[in-house]
């Protein structure tokens, strides 16, 4: 003989308090969902603003790195690295003093 189960109303367990209160208070505790965890929400400010200080990035490259490589966080950081190490470093060496071309002409009219 098969036992019946009880109606899901006789089911609810935190006894007096009613199903609508109990779950508004657990919906005010609880974290906000992240679906995917390598996407970036573009509409977070949140999520955006930490990506950019990670990346150390600034609103304008930001922008185009999104363009570029789309909402997928490792693309964005595969990206960015790419564009650091297409730009050269700042010397901190002046440039060496170039002659003008008047001294440059002159000196391989007297060597020939």
């Amino acid at each position: 003989m098969r036992r019946r189960r009880r109606p899901r109303e006789e089911q609810w367990p935190p006894g007096s308090i009613s199903k609508h209160v109990y779950w508004e208070e657990t919906k005010l505790r609880s974290r906000r969902i992240t679906f995917a965890r390598n996407r970036l929400d573009l509409t977070d400010r949140v999520q955006v603003r930490v990506v950019k200080k990670r990346l150390k990035v600034s609103d304008e490259q930001f922008a185009n790195l999104v363009q570029k490589a789309g909402n997928s966080i490792a693309g964005l950081r595969k990206e960015a690295t790419c564009q650091r190490l297409l730009t050269l470093p700042k010397s901190q060496i002046p440039p060496a003093q170039v002659p003008p071309a008047e001294a440059i002409a002159s000196v391989e009219e007297l060597g020939s």
